[in-house]
């Protein structure tokens, strides 16, 4: 740069730019064995000093800065420095780099001639060109740095040449998949087994006696050691000291290689040969399966059944009644997979289970969740022992300590036994070991020497595995040297390395045996050995030898061609199909730790390694991936019903396509981006994601997958990538499997009959992958054009949401209800915990993250505290009064609570049995209590209508704030300077602390604000409120942001997430959900948000927002919207029916409109004039052109069809009119005033004759026979009498005599369908409960009594709201089930079949999975949320479905109306 030219620019922007053209002014000067690079690079300069310009971001110009001065690292390094000595793969990596960088210039160089004279309107898209080219640069310059790394450490290009090698391998391994049955089958063993769909899926692995390679204590050594360990199993045998009282839990810790895996092998073979061993569970870093958390407990669960039938019993009854059980949290696992059935049983003897390396378990959590679990439920597992080995890593050392189990536990450090000790069965070990190899090559004697014993007992250090490794070192024949030979190089060896290492005689043992093996180490060699040895120690579960290979590319054979010589180190079995191991876990850390292995020969560099296992896994996945990859043919079937399923996957899916299905992502997201990668990226993401979910849902690891895809795009986000579709396929697939996780871990063919049909319509996902779903349903109607804000729905409470709050730690959620629990939700929607202990209505619930607890208070005057990752109950504190709020200081050492007695409590959390500070001055209920940041002040918001600042030292409140109405919720801005307060009479207002009048007032809510939370920054507030909705306000304007609807009822509360990102809702819809800010905010509202934005994802914005519905009309009165403009309805819908023909569909709807709809399209027609309540049925006319409506204000309406305008009103009803149909040119209708009415349309009767009148009656439900002679009445009857509620009655009624010809008490609960034969001989009755009757109207003419009327009763599961018999009368076909009818005869005059007529159900939902129940009842596919009703929610409140052959429609609680075709559906 001119020095005497000024800079344009200040600060940091300069600053970067300066240290940019610096960094390259190097690159110029150290590439001059390079010259067209050098020339490149000065032509660059040149133009980027003609620039002298920064891009909007400085950031990317230091990020370019950066990797240029990682360049020139790499080109000074020695590969580098002669041309003719770099390898041909270097040079041309060089050379393409060279060329890249000249068009780059090239395109710059029209930029800088085109930069002066361009109008101030075309600035800004010349600096967005140059920061498009800045991002190039870096890109390129990255990609070069690591293909030549790699090509440097592995000589892939060596390896890239023989790609076809990994299709042949795979192939070749078809033929000789009979030698991998065994692995396979323990690999695959929790896939299916026979107890595959009773009991819960394992790792086979793990056990005890399921490895030859697992070794036990030599004869003689620890033996002090291991008689303690025995005593503490059985007190009484010999050598007891008779403690009887021992502890439920010995701890044995070590270092790594101090002996803890030999003794738990010793431990397990002893229990087992005396019928101690309940279970075992060796962790294994190297195993996927056998470091899974998650597998833990039900591994052990298994085990445990299969010694004891009884607990067996227990344990299949559990997995039946809870089979999502499985992807629990692992404390509940414990409870209901263990506790709960063994506390069941009657126990006689000692029960001891053995855990291996716990430390190996992937556990991220600060405390191991294992043992956090154990501590909860360790004094309800008696007699049952467990013996824990682990190295003293940080969160198992925590989770006996930190979580009381300590108390119960009985700790061991090995490497804290006397030397004396230790070294006394080291040298035991050796002497015979020694021996042995003396004898077997009949070495001279005497050998060894004392001496030479003595130095190794020295330099093991205390290690045994340094002593197991020294002797497989030593009697190692493979390297053509003699057992003396290799013992004398070993005590000889001395490798300087610092002397405070632990591990020091280790690392010089691993060095000397790699050095020994491999004493010269050409480029072919180093380049094989750094590809497997790389491999094998960062692959996620073990390969054998013919995987690896046909995973990675390498030539047959190679694999043990290259291990011969490290059979000390590394084992490697006789077949090529049995997994290779690594000795230890300790070579693992030396090979990867470049302190540890100092000699860049072996040395593996993580993140290169990474990037070319994960390379190869996305070509494995492209080259074998296919459509029903286990040939089943049937896409009905869940996994579990798929017949042999292991043996299928054993055959379909070979081992090294199983790795990379499971580990594709992991090692994505732990390596470093270069071109190559990046394509295979980008064609998996484009051809083959539908085809990996097939596979993962075979494999069981769906609920991995969601967290693998986000770790992938959290790194893939921070690399300069160039232009491409992979972060919003990737976007797309997160929200996806979340959207459709339950479906897809039940049947791997949701990939392909429950995703893409349910894809926004404008989602890159959906244009691409649509053809791959030729089979599925078609979605006509409902379906939205972009991803909605919500990214997810959490359901599982059986009541209102009160409230909730999102983890700062891991984004799990806690959610508390009205129903009295409080419920844990993982960041991908799983229920990990039900915390229950409260015996009222849980209203306030938050996360302590300084003390790792959850907090809840309940209208049951408690407030509890409860560990965050065992959900354990660890205090309860009596309030003596309702709580109604809680809040928690940032620094987690105060907890306060609003109470219904007008007063605030507030402990210091340490100290919860101390009496409170109580705070007085509201004079109602406090309904809301914040914590300001600074820890010292509260707000409080009350009944009363005053908000309130306390001074929490002082006790004295500081201000109040008097609003004019009741104050339902309180929040404070970071800075403590604002307070917003959620009002009843629909808005906010907002306070500065420090002026206690002329409050800002935000309007726009159109009922009660419940809750009001701001954002981490300050800068948004969020209010959610009694009208349904979410509003995102702009603190500084008071404008409204954007306006989030989706909840079906009252927002309740809400809260934003730590990084302001999500915001988490709860409703009395009984569900909550989370939001993405970021899919709504058009623009950072400060510098405090930065988001990484790219062209689509602004396009998406824009689609999202231009598809937004104008704010319908508030209805006070239902507490509803109404919407004429919109084409869904705007609260739910109660009430869908099809016209005859089928063409037209009708929906009602709490917003008291009536919509018409196009069958055959979806399109949406016309809409009704609101009549202002709830449409409560519909009927079109027998010719299609009038459409019958009743509704909740006792008045029947005539409609016409072409024009939705109202012809007639019916009046004459005096209470709410709940079931309408035609009866030829007639109308009947019934009602809550217990009268069945009968309207003549042709003489426009306006009050209709009434059929019948029942006193003390609500009549809701009606049919009548195709003759139009018999009514069939669903009533409540007596209602009010002795203040009951009534009883459910079903009765027959003669038109013509005006009387009840039968009656009887129904079955089930609540009729909530009716339904004839098409003779009228039988009659279907379905129940709320479930329950479906069929009963003889011929014999209820008679006069019979209930008994004998009543033919058939059938179960169905779910609440009935519509059932008829199919075509042929010969089966009932519900909403929600398909049952035969068994007993004949069946309803006469049926003959044979006819098309399907007004209202016959042929395809029903049962479980949310769209079946078809005619001719043959067929699964479809499972059904979001979004995409449904929702039957949990009581009636009047829950949306609705309707059938006409294969067009379903769903009217949902939200108001969407949903209209699929299954037509295309096999």
């Amino acid at each position: 740069m001119d020095n005497q030219e000024p800079s344009r620019f200040q600060g940091f922007g300069a600053a970067a730019w300066d240290g940019l053209l610096k960094a390259l002014e190097i690159t110029q000067a150290v590439s001059p064995m390079f010259p067209p690079l050098q020339t490149a690079v000065g032509g660059l300069l040149v133009v980027l000093r003609t620039i002298n310009t920064t891009t909007s971001n400085t950031n990317d110009i230091k990020e370019l800065g950066d990797y240029v001065v990682k360049l020139n690292d790499m080109l000074q390094s020695p590969v580098f420095c002669e041309i003719d000595s770099c390898p041909k793969a270097l040079r041309e990596r060089v050379e393409a780099l060279t060329a890249k960088l000249s068009d780059i210039c090239q395109s710059m160089q029209k930029i800088s001639a085109r930069r002066f004279g361009t109008s101030i309107l075309s600035a800004d898209r010349t600096s967005s060109e140059i920061q498009g080219h800045i991002k190039d640069l870096t890109w390129a310059i990255n990609n070069f740095i690591v293909g030549a790394t790699i090509s440097i450490e592995v000589v892939v290009h060596d390896v890239d040449a023989k790609l076809g090698v990994l299709t042949s391998g795979f192939t070749g391994m078809g033929h000789q998949i009979s030698g991998m049955e065994h692995q396979v089958s323990e690999i695959l063993g929790h896939v299916q087994s026979p107890d595959a769909t009773s009991l819960p899926r394992y790792a086979s692995r793990a056990r005890f006696d399921q490895s030859s390679h697992r070794v036990s204590c030599e004869d003689n050594t620890r033996t002090e050691t291991l008689a303690s360990i025995y005593r503490w199993i059985v007190p009484d045998v010999s050598y007891s000291d008779n403690d009887v009282t021992s502890p439920a839990v010995f701890w044995i810790s070590g270092l790594a290689g101090s002996g803890k895996s030999t003794v738990a092998q010793t431990v397990a073979e002893w229990c087992h040969e005396r019928e101690y061993l309940g279970a075992s569970f060796f962790c294994s870093r190297d195993i996927a399966e056998c470091s899974s958390v998650d597998l833990v407990f039900p591994t052990i669960a298994r085990q445990l059944a299969q010694h004891n039938t009884e607990f067996k019993e227990r344990l299949i009854e559990v997995m039946v009644a809870d089979r999502d059980i499985q992807t629990a949290g692992v404390s509940r696992q414990l409870k209901h997979l263990i506790v709960d059935p063994w506390k069941r049983l009657f126990h006689s003897h000692t029960c001891v289970i053995v855990i291996d390396a716990l430390d190996e378990c992937r556990d991220s959590e600060a405390t191991s969740v294992i043992l956090a679990a154990l501590a909860r439920y360790i004094t309800d597992l008696a007699p049952l022992k467990f013996l824990i080995t682990s190295r003293p890593v940080h969160n198992v050392v925590g989770g006996f300590r930190g979580t009381g189990l300590g108390t119960s536990t009985q700790h061991l450090v090995l490497h804290e036994i006397p030397v004396e000790s230790t070294e006394k069965d080291i040298r035991t070990y050796l002497e015979k070991n020694l021996a042995r190899i003396c004898a077997t090559y009949q070495v001279t004697s005497p050998w060894p020497s004392t001496c030479a014993i003595s130095s190794l007992v020295q330099k093991s250090d205390g290690l045994f595995i340094f002593a197991a490794t020294a002797i497989k070192f030593i009697e190692d024949p493979s390297g053509g040297e003699d057992p003396d030979t290799r013992l004398r190089s070993l005590l000889l060896s001395d490798i300087s390395e610092a002397a405070s290492s632990p591990y020091q005689s280790l690392n010089t043992l691993y060095l000397q045996v790699l050095r020994t093996a491999f004493p010269e180490v050409p480029r072919s060699l180093r380049a094989r050995l750094k590809m497997i040895l790389g491999t094998l120690a960062l692959s996620r579960e073990r390969l054998s030898a013919a995987s690896l290979e046909a995973l990675m590319s390498l030539p047959e054979k190679s694999t043990r061609k290259t291990l011969y010589q490290l059979h000390s180190v590394i084992i490697v079995p006789q077949s090529e199909f049995e997994p290779i191991r690594l000795i230890h876990p300790s070579f693992h850390d030396f090979l990867v730790d470049p302190l540890r292995c100092i000699d860049s020969n072996f040395s593996v560099k993580s993140t290169m390694q990474h990037t070319v296992i994960a390379t190869r896994c996305l070509f494995a996945m492209k080259t074998l991936l296919r459509r029903d990859m286990c040939n089943v043919n049937d896409s009905s079937k869940l996994n579990i019903e798929i017949p042999d399923l292991a043996e299928r996957i054993q055959c379909h899916i070979p081992l090294p396509l199983q790795y990379a299905c499971r580990h594709w992502a992991f090692h994505v997201s732990h390596s470093e981006i270069n071109d190559e990668l990046f394509e295979h990226l980008e064609y998996f993401c484009a051809k083959n994601m539908l085809h990996w979910l097939e596979v993962v849902s075979l494999l069981g690891e769906l609920d991995n997958a969601v967290e693998a895809l986000y770790d992938a795009r959290k790194m893939l986000e921070k690399h300069p990538l160039p232009q491409s579709d992979v972060l919003i396929l990737l976007e797309d697939c997160i929200r996806i499997i979340r959207q459709c996780l339950p479906g897809l871990r039940a049947s791997c063919f949701q990939a392909y009959n429950g995703i893409v049909p349910f894809c926004p319509r404008q989602t890159l996902f959906r244009k691409l992958y649509h053809e791959q779903s030729p089979k599925a349903v078609e979605v006509l109607g409902g379906l939205d054009e972009t991803w909605s804000p919500c990214i997810q729905v959490i359901e599982g409470h059986s009541d209102w949401v009160l409230d909730l709050a999102i983890s700062a730690q891991n984004g799990h959620v806690v959610s508390a209800s009205k129903d009295r629990s409080i419920c844990v939700w993982s960041r991908t929607g799983a229920h990990l915990h039900t915390l229950d202990g409260h015996s009222d209505e849980v209203t306030s619930v938050l996360f302590c993250h300084p003390r790792g607890q959850i907090l809840s208070a309940s209208l049951d005057e408690s407030i509890r505290v409860w560990d965050m990752t065992t959900g354990a109950c660890l205090k309860t504190q009596t309030v003596q009064a309702k709580v109604q709020a809680l809040a928690c200081s940032v620094d987690g050492h105060l907890v306060a609570v609003g109470c219904h007695d007008a007063c605030i409590r507030i402990w210091d959390t340490s100290k919860l049995d101390s009496d409170p500070i109580i705070l007085r001055g509201h004079r109602h209920k406090v309904k809301s209590v914040q914590f300001l940041r600074d820890c010292s002040h509260l707000v409080s918001g009350s009944e009363d209508g005053a908000c309130k600042l306390w001074d929490i030292q002082t006790s004295q409140c500081q201000c109040t704030f008097l609003n004019g109405s009741r104050v339902m919720s309180v929040a404070a801005t970071p800075d403590g300077l604002t307070i917003a307060c959620g009002l009843e009479n629909n808005t906010i207002s907002m306070w500065q602390t420090g002026v206690a009048f002329c409050p800002r007032s935000l309007r726009g809510h159109a009922a009660v604000v419940w809750s009001v939370d701001f954002s981490p920054n300050g800068l948004i507030l969020a209010s959610g409120s009694w009208d349904h909705t979410i509003r995102l306000w702009d603190v500084g304007t008071g404008a409204v942001l954007h306006t989030l609807m989706g909840h079906a009822d009252q927002v309740l509360c809400l809260q934003f997430s730590a990084d302001g990102t999500r915001i988490g809702t709860g409703s009395c819809d009984h569900s909550a959900r989370i939001w993405d800010l970021s899919l709504i905010l058009s623009r950072p509202l400060s510098s405090a948000i930065k988001q990484r934005r790219n062209l689509s994802t602004l396009v998406k914005l824009q689609s999202y927002m231009s598809h937004r519905q104008s704010e319908p009309e508030w209805n006070a009165e239902t507490g509803n919207y109404i919407d004429l403009t919109g084409a869904h309805h705007s609260a739910v819908v109660r009430t869908l029916t099809f016209s005859a023909n089928g063409t037209r569909l009708a929906t009602g709807s709490w917003d008291g409109t009536v919509r018409l709809w196009n069958a055959v399209t979806g399109e949406h027609l016309r809409t009704s004039k609101s009549v202002g309540t709830l449409i409560t049925s519909l009927s079109f006319s027998p010719d299609g052109k009038r459409i019958a409506s009743s509704s909740y204000d006792g008045v029947v309406r005539l409609l016409r069809e072409k024009t939705a305008n109202c012809e007639s009103v019916l009046t004459g009803h005096s209470g709410a009119a709940w079931k309408v149909v035609f009866a030829g040119q007639k109308l009947l209708s019934c009602s809550e005033d217990g009268s069945v009415r009968l309207w003549n349309l042709k003489a426009r009767q306006s009050q209709g004759r009434v059929l019948l009148q029942k006193e003390r009656s609500i009549i809701y439900q009606i049919a009548l026979t195709s003759s139009e002679q018999v009514v069939a009445t669903a009533s409540l009857d007596d209602v009010g009498l002795n203040g009951g509620y009534g009883h459910a009655v079903i009765a027959l009624l003669n038109i013509q005599t005006q009387t009840i010809f039968w009656a009887a008490d129904s079955m089930g609960g609540t009729i909530e369908s009716l339904s004839f034969s098409r003779d009228g001989s039988r009659l279907l009755s379905g129940a709320s409960s479930g329950v479906i009757a069929l009963w003889d109207v011929t014999i209820a003419a008679s006069g019979a009594n209930m008994e004998d009327v009543l033919v058939s009763v059938f179960e169905a599961g779910n609440a009935i709201e519509n059932v008829s018999f199919t075509p042929d009368e010969k089966s009932i076909l519900s909403d929600a089930s398909y049952h035969r009818i068994s007993q004949s005869p069946s309803p006469s005059g049926g003959g044979t079949d006819r098309s399907l007529e007004h209202g016959m159900v042929v395809h029903y939902l049962r479980d949310d999975w769209l079946w078809r129940g005619f001719p043959q009842p067929r699964r479809l596919c499972w059904l979001p949320v979004a995409f449904r009703h929702v039957r949990s929610r009581s009636q009047v409140y829950r949306g609705n479905m309707a059938v006409f052959n294969n067009i379903i429609a769903f009217g949902t609680e939200k108001g969407t109306v949903v209209l699929l075709d299954a037509s295309r559906c096999e």
